[in-house]
């Protein structure tokens, strides 16, 4: 329990560490989708340093750096997908997470896989006093905003799946 939570305290503290620093390299007018990338792939090493889970990302993908994001969009972005990182690493007691993206012509999609536990999406959605579920609260929120859409899918014992679709 003890190196648990000495694991957990470490991640929280990269976690902070890599927020400000994205913010900071984010905080221009425009970002490129290399830089988001960037910042995908340099969160998802340092949790995997500091958790020891077997975290893959893979960009199926063809866009350049001609793809521009608002900084509010990929600030966004970048959130939810370490949001639901840290949520399957957190809560889902997860051993193996794949963060995929792809687009088409007007959307990009990422997916958040994750072998954990699993749990009730309706019941998390219906959380509305504080005592849990604010996580989920805000990364719908943040989608919202910049009109994209969140899906969540998830069963008892087989893990759980978040999809972002973000319009280009």
């Amino acid at each position: 329990l003890k190196n648990k939570l000495s694991e957990i305290n470490q991640f929280a503290n990269s976690t902070i560490s890599q927020l400000r620093d994205t913010i900071w390299a984010m905080n221009k007018n425009e970002i490129t989708f290399e830089d988001l990338q960037g910042r995908i792939l340099t969160f998802i090493e340092k949790a995997k340093s500091a958790t020891n889970n077997s975290i893959h990302f893979n960009s199926i993908t063809m866009v350049t750096s001609k793809l521009l994001f608002s900084s509010v969009k990929g600030i966004s972005i970048f959130r939810v997908i370490q949001e639901a990182i840290n949520n399957a690493i957190k809560y889902a007691d997860s051993t193996h997470i794949l963060v995929s993206l792809t687009h088409s012509e007007n959307i990009l999609s990422i997916v958040i896989d994750d072998n954990g536990k699993g749990f009730e999406p309706n019941k998390v959605k219906k959380v509305k006093n504080g005592d849990g579920g604010m996580g989920m609260t805000f990364m719908r929120e943040r989608i919202k905003y910049i009109d994209g859409r969140l899906f969540l899918n998830s069963d008892i014992g087989k893990g759980t799946r978040v999809t972002l679709n973000i319009p280009l």
